[in-house]
């Protein structure tokens, strides 16, 4: 039998770790992915090893206690988890039952205190109720709660977990308590009505007519655009060439003459960009990657591909002659200020080159610069026009589901941000552009001059959103920026002639 545990664990594990990475909303969510945790207990208590002795066990315990913990402090938002991440917590708690069978130690005792107690025994109620909690908060709310609002979250959990826990659990676990037979077919009921509930407004695509031609008008701006790029965004480093690059504009061109080069911010533009060529009769090239933003020699953590995808596009720009002009664009500030932003919390963003790795976010904005300069250097020393496409402010909070929210409840406050808070944002990306613009084969263009006026970085216009998300543009968004990037994108293919 043990044997038989040990190979599902490992193959659990196996693809979990796999997963991670090819199908992560899956990896978090499905048995499969997460059966080798549970298996871990399960191994313990096959092995079934001798208690340890006291002096012993409270170290193992403290053990098992700060592995938990520093799981609690180092996994950030975006970090790969479970697979080889969740290792230590489940590690930790292996621990944590071992150590806890050596009555009277220290980590024991401290575990057996009454309110931790308590805290275990509606800890399942506590599990159920803190989503909904915090996911219908942010809907009344309009954003991710203060710190002040989300003790006030917490102590709603609490009190919601601990009548549940009374009145459900409780007479439920008393045998003969609640009859099982009515109780069954109550719970049958629920799932299958559910099921016919899910399916239905699956079927109907969620049912759009529910609402008001003003709020469909706003929510049909969270769709993501440039579909057409799907199938070349994102490609594994070493497929690239201009075969396999997403083309744009005047397709019946001869040869490509630009790219258009970055991460899904500069996805977002490759309609406008397209058009904007193909009224000037040329045929230009997309390089995309997710969270890539091209910044030569350099490497982000989280987007472990990203620095070979560069790599690979500027090996790419230097054999193709022909290719004069390149357009850069990504979400900048991310990767300069080393941390996310608004309702995607604050967790570090790191990265890192061959001098060095940023150990806190204030450190990412030399790296970040080196990596532009880089950049930009390699292609002025080919004899490239580069076109650089400042930051797009950053808004915090999703656009389109706020907007409509509030026009559901006939409500029209004004959100948008003040500036301000895009230029502390922005404080190392700004000036470096700024110098960047005054070299010779380099220009540059700042979305923020026409998103950011009379102090206030807006979010709509003419009641539509001017984003699809808390920081990507929407295609109506991106439109309004098109009389801006022509200007400075026809010149240069111009002069590609």
């Amino acid at each position: 039998k043990l044997i038989a545990i040990a190979a599902m664990l490992i193959a659990s594990f196996a693809a979990s770790v796999w997963a991670v990475k090819a199908t992560p909303t899956a990896a978090f969510y499905l048995a499969p992915y997460r059966f080798w945790e549970f298996l871990m207990g399960v191994g313990l208590v096959m092995l079934r090893p001798a208690a340890p002795k006291v002096r012993w066990a409270t170290a193992i315990g403290a053990a098992g206690l700060a592995m938990i913990a520093c799981s609690a402090v180092t996994l950030s938002r975006g970090a790969a988890f479970p697979g080889a991440a969740a290792i230590l917590p489940c590690l930790g708690a292996a621990l944590l039952i071992w150590a806890g069978a050596a009555e009277g130690n220290f980590v024991a005792r401290v575990l057996s205190l009454k309110p931790v107690v308590f805290v275990g025994l509606i800890s399942y109620s506590l599990y159920l109720w803190h989503w909904p909690v915090w996911v219908f908060s942010q809907f009344a709310l309009y954003h991710a709660p203060t710190p002040w609002q989300s003790a006030g979250l917490v102590a709603l959990t609490f009190a919601l977990s601990v009548l549940s826990w009374w009145y459900v659990e409780r007479p439920f676990r008393v045998k003969r308590a609640i009859p099982r037979k009515p109780l069954f077919a109550a719970a049958a009921t629920a799932m299958a009505s559910i099921c016919v509930f899910s399916g239905t407004a699956m079927r109907m695509e969620g049912l759009p007519q529910r609402f008001p031609p003003q709020v469909a008008k706003i929510v049909t701006q969270a769709t993501p655009i440039a579909s057409a790029t799907q199938h070349c965004f994102g490609i594994d480093p070493g497929k690239v060439t201009a075969h396999t690059l997403c083309s744009l504009g005047d397709t019946g061109a001869a040869q490509a003459s630009f790219i258009l080069w970055g991460d899904s911010h500069a996805e977002v533009l490759v309609p406008e960009v397209g058009d904007i060529a193909k009224r000037n009769g040329r045929r230009g090239l997309f390089a995309g990657s997710p969270s890539c933003a091209p910044l030569l020699g350099v490497v982000r953590f989280d987007v472990p591909q990203c620095r070979a995808f560069n790599d690979r596009v500027m090996a790419m720009i230097l054999r193709h002659k022909e290719i004069a002009t390149v357009i850069l664009m990504a979400r900048w500030g991310k990767n300069a200020a080393g941390t996310a932003y608004g309702d995607e919390g604050h967790g570090f963003v790191p990265i890192a080159d061959d001098e060095g790795r940023a150990a806190r976010p204030a450190d990412n904005a030399a790296i970040f610069a080196r990596g532009l300069h880089r950049t930009v250097a390699a292609l002025r020393a080919a004899g490239r026009q580069v076109l650089l496409i400042g930051p797009v402010p950053e808004i915090g909070w999703t656009v389109p589901d706020v907007l409509a929210h509030m026009a559901q409840e006939h409500k029209d406050a004004v959100m948008a941000p003040p500036d301000s808070e895009f230029y502390a944002r922005e404080s190392d990306v700004l000036p470096l552009f700024r110098a960047l613009d005054a070299l010779d084969g380099v220009s540059a263009v700042f979305p923020h001059e026409y998103l950011c006026r009379d102090g206030r970085c807006a979010v709509r216009k003419n009641g539509i959103p001017l984003y699809r998300d808390e920081h990507h543009l929407s295609p109506y968004g991106a439109r309004k920026l098109e009389p801006m990037l022509s200007r400075a994108i026809e010149p240069l293919l111009a002069g590609a002639s």
